[in-house]
């Protein structure tokens, strides 16, 4: 099944009455308060979409937007209002995003949110305002792009998701070709995507920051392509599409006592994260995160980076 499915698909593609109860048992694997049977009135579509959702949520751990969908707007919409019993708005905003019911995500259990009233903002208001100061950085940045590589390493006896035939390569296959940075590949039966993790050193967003992410994710490519030891078509990196990344700025002032988490939304709709980062076992400052959906090239990233 293709990772961003389009409104055709979604009309023309039938799942099997198996296919169907493999997916509602995973959901309800995930969710114990549901309760989803066979004959569930679920139609086709929406479980594809639900689907979609939820492998998203699994495997990449994070809640999905309409960026992940090849749809329109307002059918993401409708697809939200007839699925809006199994699924939750995880995070409000330009776009919302979503996950499946049920599904854990990291920082679920420690979320909170600080209520202004009563409380002594005058500490924050300083981290906040040594966070300004800071230059802003990128990191979690993913990126698609067209490839055959899912046929290569089926060709390699490698076992895809049954659900969605997603293969997941990790830096257990593919070695790291930077100390600070780590990899994680999707690939799909058309396409394939590469999460760039750098949570503990960013890259700066800067032409300087960006030029060193090209080459790291070259030199990545290089040791695909070892490990596949096979032709697979991929394009030049400066032309692979960034689906979005979390753009954050980093406090210089060392913080101690209770860990917090708090999201909000700005005036565009975004969502903003201001939590407390951990770089080391004595390292723990603020970090202020604002988390960006795109479709650009890199090259169109860099022209940004200028402006």
């Amino acid at each position: 099944m293709d990772s961003f499915p389009n409104t055709n698909s979604f009309s023309k593609k039938n799942i099997s009455t198996n296919d169907k109860q493999d997916l509602l048992t995973l959901i309800n694997q995930t969710n114990a308060k549901l309760t989803l049977h066979p004959n569930d009135t679920l139609s086709d579509s929406q479980m594809l979409f639900l689907d979609h959702m939820l492998s998203i949520n699994q495997i990449e751990q994070r809640p999905v937007s309409r960026l992940d969908y090849s749809i329109t707007q307002n059918n993401f919409r409708q697809k939200i209002l007839e699925v809006k019993s199994y699924i939750v708005k995880e995070i409000g905003g330009r776009p919302p995003f979503y996950k499946v019911r049920g599904v854990e995500l990291p920082g679920d259990q420690s979320r909170i949110t600080i209520k202004p009233t009563g409380v002594d903002t005058s500490q924050l208001e300083r981290l906040l305002l040594n966070c300004k100061n800071q230059p802003p950085m990128l990191h979690d940045i993913r990126f698609m792009m067209d490839s055959d590589l899912h046929e290569k390493l089926l060709n390699k006896r490698i076992t895809p998701n049954k659900n969605n035939s997603c293969i997941v390569l990790t830096d257990e296959l593919i070695p790291n070709p930077h100390p600070f940075v780590n990899f994680k590949l999707l690939a799909y039966p058309e396409h394939i995507q590469l999460i760039v993790g750098c949570s503990r050193k960013p890259l700066f967003y800067s032409t300087a920051g960006i030029s060193d992410l090209v080459f790291t994710m070259g030199r990545y490519v290089e040791l695909l392509r070892s490990f596949v030891d096979d032709a697979f078509s991929i394009p030049q990196v400066s032309r692979w599409r960034c689906k979005g990344y979390h753009f954050n700025k980093d406090g210089t002032l060392q913080i101690s006592g209770q860990n917090f988490e708090y999201y909000f939304e700005d005036f565009q709709g975004c969502m903003i994260r201001i939590y407390t980062k951990h770089f080391s076992k004595n390292d723990t400052r603020l970090r202020v995160e604002k988390t960006v959906g795109v479709n650009k090239t890199i090259e169109e990233m860099t022209t940004e980076a200028l402006a």
